[in-house]
C-alpha cells in the first residue's frame, strides 16, 4: 500500500508531498516521488504519527455513566484525594471482568476515533484489556492495578480486587502474561502509589521488575503522597530510589511535586513521566515543572488520566490545554512550541511506554502508526482538532479508521451494547445499595 500525504510530520520536520510505502504492517519507504503500485491512497490533511496517552484508566469509562447515580448515594463531588478515591473504590468490587471489556473497548474506540494509537492503561482484569487490544487494534501497555486496602489508616495486608491472593502471586500472574502471545498489548506492574503499596510491596516490585524486565507503572510525586512522605522523612524520588525503582523502567504519572533537582535524578536512571495537565490543573493539584524536565532530559508523555477526570479521551484538547498552561505559567508563548507539542504526544510518548524503537516517529523500518487530520496546518491541528477531525488512523498496517469511520463498526456495536447493559445492571445496584 502507498500512501501520497500532502502535509506530513517527519523527524527532520514538517515536509508536503511525501510518499510512503507501507509492507507488512512497517514503514519500506519514504519519497518525494510515487511508488510503482497502482494502490495508492492519497491523504490531503495532516499526516502524523499516532498520538500516544502515557497514563490513562480505560475501565473506569463506566462512572462516567453511573456518576448522577453514584453523587446522589455519596456525594462524590464534594470530595478531594483520598477521599474521592475511597468513593470510587467503594463501587469497583461490583465490576466484572464483563464490565471492564466493554468499558475499555469503547473507551479504546474513542481513542482511535480522536487519533491515539498507544496507551498505557493503570487498571483491573488485564486479560480483558489484553483482549481489547487486539480487538480494537490499540496498542495497550497493560499495568494491573495492585494496592493494598487499609483500614483506620493501617494496611490490611488484602489486595484491593484480590483479597485472597498476596503480593507474589500477583507478579507471578503479571510474569505470566509477559510470556503469552500478547499481540499488540505489552505488560507493566501497575503499582499503584507509595501511599497505597507498604516498603516491602514495593521493594519486591522493584526486585521483579529488574530481574523480569518488566516496567513499572505507577503514581508519584502528587499531593496524595504527602503525608507518607513526611511520616518517611524523605521525598518522592529520594525513596523510590532508596527502594530500587527509580530505573530506566519506571514510568511516572503526574509528578505535580517533583522539583528540578529531581529532575535530573529522573534524567540520570533514564525514568520517564506521563503528565496530565487537566485533570491535575482542574482538581488544583498543580502544574509538573515542564521546562526544568524537559532540560534535564526526562521524557514527558501527554497523558489524560482516567475518564472520570478527563472527561474527554481526545489527546489534542489535552494538548492545547497543557501548552496554554505552560506557556501562561512561562510567560512565554513559545515555552512549548508546536514542534515540541508534537513531540509530546508522539515520540515522547512511545519512549514512555517503551515502544520508541517500533513507534513515535515515521520512519523507514519502523510500524505504520500513522493518522491523518484534516487541518493541514501543524498549530491548527494541536489547538483544535476534534475527533471528527481525524479522517484516518492506521496501526501496523491495518487501517483503523478510513473517510471518517472507525473499520471496525460490527464489533463497535456489539461492545457498545454490552456496555449499556453493564451500565443498567450496576444502576441498578446503587439504587438498591
Amino acid at each position: 500500500m502507498n500512501l501520497n500525504c500532502k502535509h506530513i510530520y517527519l523527524p527532520d520536520g514538517f515536509k508536503d508531498d511525501v510518499y510512503l510505502s507501507i509492507e507488512d504492517g512497517k514503514i519500506k519507504e519514504i519519497s518525494d516521488k510515487p511508488g510503482g503500485s497502482a494502490n495508492t491512497l492519497t491523504l490531503d490533511g495532516f499526516v502524523m504519527p499516532g498520538c500516544v496517552n502515557t497514563h490513562a484508566h480505560m475501565g473506569m469509562k463506566i462512572f462516567n455513566e453511573l456518576y448522577q447515580s453514584l453523587n446522589k448515594r455519596t456525594q462524590i463531588d464534594g470530595k478531594q484525594g483520598i477521599d474521592w478515591l475511597n468513593q470510587i473504590w467503594g463501587y469497583e468490587p461490583k465490576f466484572t471482568p464483563e464490565d471492564v471489556y466493554a468499558a475499555t473497548c469503547m473507551t479504546a474506540y474513542e481513542m482511535i476515533s480522536s487519533g491515539t494509537i498507544a496507551v498505557a492503561d493503570h487498571y483491573f482484569f488485564p486479560e480483558e484489556v489484553i483482549k481489547t487490544s487486539n480487538e480494537t487494534g490499540l496498542r495497550i501497555l497493560v499495568s494491573p492495578a495492585i494496592f493494598q486496602t487499609k483500614k483506620n489508616g493501617e494496611y490490611t495486608g488484602n489486595y484491593f480486587m484480590n483479597p485472597d491472593r498476596d503480593i507474589d502471586s500477583l507478579l507471578a500472574e503479571i510474569k505470566d502474561l509477559s510470556i503469552t502471545n500478547l499481540g499488540l498489548a505489552k505488560i507493566a506492574i501497575g503499582a499503584h502509589s507509595i501511599y497505597m503499596l507498604p516498603q516491602n510491596d514495593l521493594e519486591k516490585i522493584a526486585k521483579f521488575s529488574e530481574r523480569e524486565g518488566i516496567p513499572v507503572h505507577m503514581h508519584l510525586g502528587e499531593s496524595q503522597e504527602i503525608k507518607t512522605l513526611k511520616e518517611l522523612g524523605t521525598d518522592s524520588i529520594s525513596y523510590v530510589n532508596e527502594l530500587g525503582l527509580l530505573t530506566e523502567r519506571l514510568l511516572i504519572a503526574h509528578g505535580t511535586i517533583l522539583t528540578q533537582e529531581d529532575a535530573f535524578r529522573m534524567a540520570f536512571a533514564g525514568s520517564k513521566l506521563a503528565w496530565c495537565p487537566f485533570t491535575n490543573a482542574r482538581k488544583g493539584k498543580g502544574l509538573i515543572k515542564y521546562k526544568e524536565m524537559d532540560l534535564a532530559g526526562v521524557p514527558v508523555g501527554l497523558a489524560t488520566d482516567g475518564n472520570i477526570s478527563a472527561f474527554s479521551m481526545n489527546l489534542f484538547r489535552h494538548m492545547s490545554y497543557g501548552v496554554t498552561l505552560v506557556n501562561c505559567h512561562e510567560g512565554d508563548m513559545s515555552a512549548i512550541s508546536t514542534e515540541d507539542s508534537f513531540k509530546i504526544l508522539t515520540i515522547n510518548g512511545a519512549r514512555c511506554l517503551g515502544l520508541d524503537k517500533e513507534i513515535g516517529s515515521i520512519e523507514v523500518g519502523k510500524s505504520a502508526d500513522l493518522i491523518c487530520v484534516k487541518q493541514p496546518n501543524p498549530t491548527d491541528v494541536i489547538h483544535s482538532t476534534e475527533a471528527n477531525d481525524v479522517d484516518f488512523v492506521m496501526v501496523a498496517g491495518r487501517v483503523l479508521k478510513q473517510e471518517g469511520k472507525l473499520t471496525n463498526g460490527d464489533h463497535y456495536q456489539k461492545v457498545r451494547r454490552l456496555f449499556r447493559d453493564s451500565v443498567s445492571r450496576l444502576e441498578e445496584m446503587i439504587k438498591n445499595d
